[in-house]
């Protein structure tokens, strides 16, 4: 396809009387010279539309089957599920509504023969309209494949050039539980806002957590008590206020004028954590809550749903704060953090590889030590010990992301292990040689993203020969990459 005469050829045969059915069958194909959203060239569908014309073709017309060999070929080559999902069905359409096509079901046997096991594509439109979910039906006669801890990338990272490799904590290293972890937040907040906040006794009859309830890209109108679904294009697809779905007419009446700016303003606060799951769950069920029990509460009849809002994020914060959480995952950590065997081994290996190794998390010395230990193997109080420590060449803790990598005033302070957790200054941390830094501990606390790049020493050329691994995806992935220029991984 790279060649412009051979592309030339492609179009001459896409111009053709026996093609028109498969056009008109792939509405919407690009102009010659356009390009599809993804990259693709618009070659590809025009082939989509000339192998579907040929597979409704009549067995006594002449069917090429090395041009569907070739579009196999080319739908290989650029890797795309969407395009190849549309093209099985639309192709698969034409087969079924025409039984005398014998001789296009052989050839199109080494396009479907890849696809088998798949029992849901997602269909591309070249005019970028939402993506829309289809299913596949009578093609597949295989069961859906599991996952079974397959690594699935969409870029190619040549890791010759990488010298240092930080990662995240929570979320990250330590994957928790949902049904144990999360409920732990909306328990201990519920029960601050009745405490602490004026709330009545009854929120806490209200449903307990669910965690298949909401996902990451949530956006929450805190103004109005919604949580909206967007697409990339900012247009609202869903709507909740509380837990009341809102109709397409009142969507569109919210927020259809609104733009990228708009929901960027202090008024929206993105679910970007899993940390943020329980907050959203909780906002919901307490705006359905004072809707239908603001008169009947005189507490609530001044919360306004940003009060709300503001409520529930200062009793979550004030749970991971007094040891409501932590407390109760230091007591048995194998209750709320999954065990994740392969992670020490993969600690080890890029370790061995001469790069170096660094932990950067905003959890504090007491919970990191406990929860390293877990995943080190030593969950028990009385097995807990530093040998987690050699997995890494640096260890800072409550960095306090994403201020750690813009604010280059904040103090670094070292941590003593060994003396119950000790803070002493470092003034000199960055006028002293990293390896005499080191020398006395690698642990610190605080800090800023000059004393990580300073202490992984000075052969690292900072930014393009680090990488980031996190789960937050502005504070790890986002800021990391524009501020700093560090490859970044979710």
């Amino acid at each position: 396809l790279a060649n412009k005469r051979q592309e030339r050829s492609w179009h001459r045969r896409a111009r053709g009387p026996s093609v028109m059915k498969g056009l008109a069958a792939a509405r919407g194909f690009p102009r010659r010279g356009q390009r599809l959203h993804s990259g693709i060239p618009a070659t590809v569908p025009i082939l989509l539309a000339y192998a579907a014309a040929s597979a409704s073709a009549a067995p006594s017309q002449h069917v090429n089957r090395g041009h569907l060999r070739s579009f196999a070929e080319t739908g290989a080559a650029f890797a795309c599920p969407p395009l190849a999902g549309s093209l099985m069905n639309r192709m698969q359409t034409l087969l079924r509504s025409d039984a005398r096509c014998k001789a296009p079901r052989k050839a199109l046997a080494p396009l479907l023969a890849p696809m088998r096991g798949v029992r849901t594509f997602h269909t591309m439109s070249v005019d970028q309209e939402a993506t829309e979910s289809m299913a596949v039906d009578g093609m597949m006669d295989e069961p859906s494949k599991q996952y079974a801890g397959e690594i699935l990338c969409n870029r190619a990272l040549n890791m010759k050039r990488i010298k240092a490799i930080g990662f995240d904590m929570d979320y990250t290293l330590a994957q928790y539980i949902p049904e144990t972890f999360e409920i732990l937040a909306h328990r201990g907040a519920m029960e601050k806002l009745v405490k602490h906040m004026g709330y009545p006794k009854e929120i806490l009859n209200l449903p307990d957590y669910n965690p298949t309830s909401y996902q990451r890209g949530l956006i929450i109108d805190k103004a109005r008590g919604n949580i909206i679904k967007m697409d990339r294009h900012m247009y609202c697809k869903i709507a909740f206020h509380g837990t009341t779905p809102l109709a397409k007419g009142e969507r569109s009446n919210l927020y259809a004028s609104l733009n990228q700016k708009d929901y960027s303003a202090g008024k929206f606060a993105n679910i970007d954590t899993l940390f943020s799951l329980p907050d959203a769950f909780m906002f919901a069920h307490l705006v359905t809550f004072v809707d239908e029990n603001r008169e009947t509460y005189e507490q609530l009849q001044s919360k306004s749903y940003e009060q709300i809002y503001k409520d529930v994020r200062k009793a979550v914060d004030l749970c991971h704060r007094d040891g409501v959480i932590k407390d109760r995952v230091a007591e048995d950590p194998g209750k709320y953090i999954q065990s994740e065997p392969g992670i020490i081994q993969m600690l080890k290996r890029y370790k061995s590889s001469g790069r170096k190794v660094f932990l950067l998390t905003n959890s504090l010395w007491d919970y990191t030590n406990v929860v390293m230990n877990h995943i080190n193997g030593n969950s028990k109080l009385e097995d807990r010990n530093l040998d987690w420590l050699d997995l890494f060449d640096l260890v800072i803790v409550g960095a306090c992301k994403p201020s750690f990598l813009e604010d280059e005033y904040l103090s670094l302070f070292r941590i003593h292990p060994n003396d119950g957790g000790r803070l002493s200054n470092m003034d000199n941390a960055l006028f002293d040689p990293p390896e005499v830094s080191l020398a006395s501990g690698k642990v610190f606390q605080g800090g800023n993203y000059q004393h990580l790049h300073y202490l992984l020493g000075p052969t690292l050329v900072a930014g393009e020969q680090l990488i980031y691994v996190g789960d937050h995806m502005f504070s790890d992935v986002i800021r990391g990459k524009r501020s700093l220029g560090w490859g970044t991984a979710l």
